[in-house]
């Protein structure tokens, strides 16, 4: 044993210190001597370490030597060699990820079928290229983690034979950009503008890009296209009815809305002033839910896109002017209340689409409680012009001819039917028009009905939605014709009005629709062929009919009012002086209402006893106020309602063409008409047009079947007024009161006498003698007679010596100076110095210092004796010389010279 250790303590010490050469090299480099000397010592240290030995323990590279895996005692990898291994491992993962486990499954489903059902049931033995090995193996050679392996062993056991499909992964959640999401579908719903643009189309639904009408060209994108599942428009989308033609699966599109803003920083800016400090998100989060979600479905409005709201735009401005925080934070405020106001409006209409859109409410059992929305807007008439063909447009003759235009009305009776109606350019756009198409809606909705079921028929309530605009509907006309229908045809007549510049709906985006639909035809020559046209080629939506009719005339319901109903409405629109209107009607009759207190200012009416079919009017200031504005008004009794007598009821009177209108007008036919555009048809319709017009022929308007029946003699009796379409939840509004509402009698317009000469187009103002010493023979009668009624015409005879006179000596009155000091000084004479005279036109005409009646404004007008609005307040303050007679003739007198 001691030679033993004497050699490995030999060895230990060979290893532990360096050969003597090593440490004289190292002292000849301290001592910098030369390279040679270097060059040589370096030699011999790498012979030396040739020589070295070192134990079997120590690796060369300092790191101690793996040991190999092992499974269990048996050591199964012993059993395969290690070249076996790595084959079988590069080809079972040999394709995509998908290929991979389901071949890995087929493994281990091989493993389960190759034992029998004792080991089945108890446990299974794993096999691995015929040799029986332990599971950790199988796992570790097949790269399958042990839970893994348990679901595939349950699959197994219930007959599986390949691997179910993977599930979408769900997504990570995000309450802050759902919260925002959430406040941005609010918006999209209650507060954008459904503009009638391309790609603003009006529902959701289900369908392809519609083609072109020429397969060359690729089809026209007109709607967004929703592909994330998780966005909030997909989930609406997919409770609305696949469109006819139209598989489920095919793509979600969703219409294009816009919001009055024209910046995405003024949009978090109304974000941050609508939601409460503790509710909103980041901005970061905002923009990018923006962004991701909402970029393509709420646009934000450019400048010069569609019509803006004077109170967003003045509130704007108010804003950009502000100097301080405060300032602004009250103007945010005060944008922030009338924008709620308009999304509640639009919450309202919404709910009541959808509650009207339900067949329910058109069958016996709830005709009593249900009601049916209409829904009434007009189109421009720029984007229908007659004749039109596409080869002949960009030419410079057909761009400078003049065509015709087409009105188009659209009505939409929600759950039943799209209707269309078709005007000539010479049919006049008013009130008469207006009841016209509601009436005949009616005809066509009630047919309508029958076809769907016998059994269906109008319910007891109706609501209407129109436009706000005074020409047509926001007038007394169509008032006193909605209460007409709430005498026996309806318990209640709601009319429903959205605020100025907030009125765009579901309409707009149909006329969208048509437009494209028109421009992509190749010719349309008369109205008939644009009626055929959109019969065949308009898609209605949500499942509704649709039809199109050409109206070639209207009754004129305004003259019919006004010569029967002798009342006057005042307070229906907003003016200068009284900016705030009310914007729900509700007509309904005096056994319906509730209130005690019934208002009746009609001088004749209120003589006459109280009659419980008296149609009363109820007015709100919105659509979603809570409280009426005002105490209910008498606005048709029951003994008028019985005067009015369909044979009484004229066809209106056509729009004349000018001569140079029906020149450019023939122009334009011989222009169609010729080689090579050879366009017959529309040659024929201008010119049948401009003889039609020329010749004064009045076209025969449509039958009007129900409103005019007597099937039902009495009244629908119900005390149920209608749907609950208030928002009970909302504070009042703070806004200024609206206008009141009055009915009284109609005011008379004073006629000239028959036997008197004719008017001149722009009558001459007589001024009185500045001194009463120059009055002419016959005195002050003589110059008061000269007054415009009585003056002769242009084709009359020349004036008088006595009125040349007279006319020459106010010149030289006028031309001399005004003495300074002793001389006349002219006086205002009092206001409560001057007698009311009686209320006859020829007493007013002879008070002394008579001038006009009224200012030149109102003299313009078919009865300027009445007074404008500005001259009945001149004259109640006593300004300018303006008096008030009894009968509310407004005139004006000359200052009084006072010596």
């Amino acid at each position: 044993m001691e030679p033993i250790r004497e050699e490995l303590d030999q060895e230990d010490a060979c290893s532990l210190s360096p050969p003597e050469s090593v440490n004289s090299d190292v002292a000849a480099l301290a001592s910098g001597e030369a390279a040679a000397g270097n060059t040589a010592a370096t030699a011999d240290l790498d012979s030396e370490e040739d020589e070295v030995s070192l134990p079997p323990s120590i690796n060369s590279d300092g790191e101690p030597e793996e040991k190999g895996w092992q499974c269990c005692k048996r050591n199964c990898s012993s059993l395969f060699a290690e070249e076996t291994l790595e084959a079988e491992s590069l080809q079972q993962n040999l394709g995509t990820a998908s290929e991979i486990q389901q071949r890995k499954f087929d493994l281990l489903r091989a493993v389960y079928n190759k034992n029998d059902e004792d080991h089945q049931k108890k446990g299974l033995q794993f096999f691995f290229q015929a040799e029986r090995v332990c599971r950790k193996f199988w796992e570790h050679q097949r790269g399958v983690s042990p839970k893994t392996v348990d679901h595939w062993l349950k699959l197994c056991r219930a007959g599986q034979i390949t691997l179910p499909k993977p599930g979408p992964k769900l997504g990570k959640a995000t309450p802050q950009l759902e919260r925002a999401n959430l406040w941005f579908l609010e918006v999209y719903q209650l507060l954008a503008d459904p503009l009638a643009l391309p790609g603003s189309e009006d529902q959701y639904f289900f369908g392809r890009q519609e083609p072109l009408h020429s397969e060359q060209q690729p089809p026209a994108i007109v709607r967004e296209i929703v592909s994330d599942t998780s966005h909030p428009l997909y989930g609406l989308s997919l409770n609305i009815t696949p469109t006819k033609g139209h598989s489920s699966a095919a793509q979600v599109l969703a219409p294009r809305r816009h919001v009055n803003f024209s910046t995405l920083l003024d949009f978090f800016r109304f974000y941050c002033s609508d939601v409460a400090p503790s509710e909103q998100v980041s901005r970061t989060t905002w923009e990018r839910g923006y962004n991701t979600f909402w970029a393509r479905h709420l646009i934000l409005k450019s400048p010069t896109t569609g019509n803006k709201c004077s109170v967003c735009l003045g509130l704007d401005e108010k804003r950009t002017n502000s100097t301080s925080e405060a300032e602004r934070f009250a103007v945010d405020q005060e944008k922030m209340l009338h924008l709620e106001t308009v999304k509640a409006d639009r919450s309202v209409n919404t709910r009541g689409n959808l509650k009207c859109s339900d067949l329910k409410n058109f069958q016996p059992n709830f005709q009593h409680t249900g009601c049916v929305k209409i829904m009434i807007d007009g189109m421009d008439q720029q984007k229908f012009s007659m004749p039109r063909a596409r080869r002949l447009q960009g030419t410079s003759e057909y761009g400078k001819a003049w065509k015709t235009n087409v009105h188009v009305t659209g009505v939409v009776i929600w759950g039943v039917e799209e209707q269309y109606y078709l005007l000539p350019m010479d049919l006049p756009k008013s009130s008469s028009m207006e009841c016209t198409i509601l009436a005949k809606a009616l005809d066509e909705t009630k047919k309508r009905l029958k076809e769907i079921d016998p059994s269906y028929d109008l319910p007891c309530h109706l609501i209407v939605a129109v436009d706000n605009t005074p020409r047509e509907a926001k007038n007394q006309y169509f008032a006193q014709f909605c209460a007409y229908l709430s005498c026996k045809h309806f318990a209640s007549v709601q009319v429903e009005f959205l605020q100025v510049s907030h009125t765009h709906n579901e309409l707009d985006q149909r006329f969208s629709s048509m437009a494209s639909l028109i421009k992509r035809c190749d010719e349309l020559q008369s109205i008939d062929q644009l009626q055929s046209y959109l019969q065949a080629h308009m898609r209605p939506a949500q499942g509704r009919s649709l039809s199109v009719h050409v109206l070639d005339n209207h009754w004129s319901f305004s003259q019919w009012f006004a010569g029967q109903t002798s009342c006057q409405l005042s307070g229906l629109t907003a003016t200068k002086l009284q900016p705030h209107a009310n914007h729900l009607w509700r007509f309904s009759r005096r056994e319906i209402l509730e209130q005690e207190l019934i208002q009746n200012n009609h001088d004749e009416w209120a003589l006459w006893p109280e009659n419980p079919l008296d149609i009363c009017m109820q007015v709100k200031q919105y659509i979603s106020s809570p409280e009426m504005s005002q105490a209910p008004e008498v606005i048709m009794p029951y003994q008028v309602y019985q005067k009015l007598s369909k044979n009484n009821l004229a066809p209106s009177s056509l729009n004349k063409f000018a001569p140079t209108t029906l020149q450019e007008f023939r122009k334009t036919a011989e222009l169609v008409g010729k080689p090579p555009w050879n366009l017959l048809e529309g040659q024929s319709y201008l010119l049948d047009l401009c003889e039609r017009n020329e010749a004064g022929v009045v076209p025969k308007p449509p039958d009007l079947f129900w409103v005019f029946s007597f099937e039902s003699q009495s009244p629908r009796l119900d005390p149920v007024i209608g749907p609950a379409l208030l928002l009970e939840d909302l504070p009042p509004p703070e806004n200024a009161p609206p206008r009141p509402i009055r009915v009284g009698a109609k005011k008379m317009a004073m006629k000239r006498p028959a036997a008197g000469p004719a008017l001149p187009a722009r009558p001459i103002q007589m001024k009185r003698p500045a001194s009463s010493t120059d009055l002419p023979a016959g005195g002050l009668a003589n110059v008061i007679d000269l007054e415009v009624s009585d003056r002769p015409s242009s084709a009359a005879a020349a004036p008088s010596a006595v009125a040349k006179s007279e006319a020459a000596a106010s010149a030289e009155a006028k031309s001399q100076p005004s003495p300074k000091a002793g001389g006349v000084k002219k006086m205002r004479r009092p206001a409560a110095a001057v007698e009311k005279p009686p209320g006859s036109a020829d007493a007013i005409r002879a008070l002394p210092g008579f001038e006009c009646f009224g200012c030149s404004k109102c003299r313009k007008k078919q009865t300027p004796k009445i007074g404008c609005q500005l001259c009945r307040g001149k004259a109640e303050a006593g300004q300018d010389g303006f008096h008030c007679s009894p009968e509310g003739w407004i005139y004006r007198l000359e200052p009084q010279n006072v010596d």
